[in-house]
């Protein structure tokens, strides 16, 4: 049996990343054969996906060619000419899509710091966990009706 080499075209995040899907559309109009590598994985543990390389769209070497082209031409086509649509909603979508790639990287660059926040407030529970259990007494103590006033 033949075994054929792949070659890794293009790796994301996530297996519902927009371009991911875009790509592959694309991909399967032009009828070449491709495979999502990871793409369970992921889907499964989504929390490791940076960790494994997140997920892998290969190709046979022989596609790489046309492959490339046309994420070449995905990235210099500009929205209005690719979706033929108005181009005050495409320059309306790129705006959205500005703001929300913005507001990703502010969340990005405060990710590390409510990280770092959560585990102190949980390594302080730990350590003053006697001021937030119930205490238990004991239950040997008999009252009598004598004992009471």
């Amino acid at each position: 049996m033949r075994q054929r080499n792949f070659v890794t075209i293009s790796t994301h995040l996530y297996p519902h990343d927009a371009d991911l899907a875009v790509l592959k559309a694309r991909i399967e109009a032009e009828g070449i054969p491709y495979f999502l590598q990871d793409q369970h994985y992921v889907a499964i543990a989504p929390l490791e996906s940076l960790a494994i390389g997140g997920v892998k769209l290969r190709i046979f070497p022989e596609s790489e060619g046309k492959v490339r082209e046309i994420m070449t031409e995905m990235r210099t086509t500009p929205l209005a000419l690719a979706e033929e649509i108005d181009p005050e909603e495409a320059a309306w979508m790129a705006e959205r899509l500005h703001k929300e790639r913005n507001y990703r990287a502010r969340f990005n660059k405060w990710a590390p710091v409510i990280g770092a926040a959560l585990l102190i407030l949980s390594m302080l529970g730990i350590l003053f966990k006697e001021l937030f259990t119930t205490r238990s007494y004991s239950h040997n103590q008999s009252f009598s009706s004598q004992s009471l006033p």
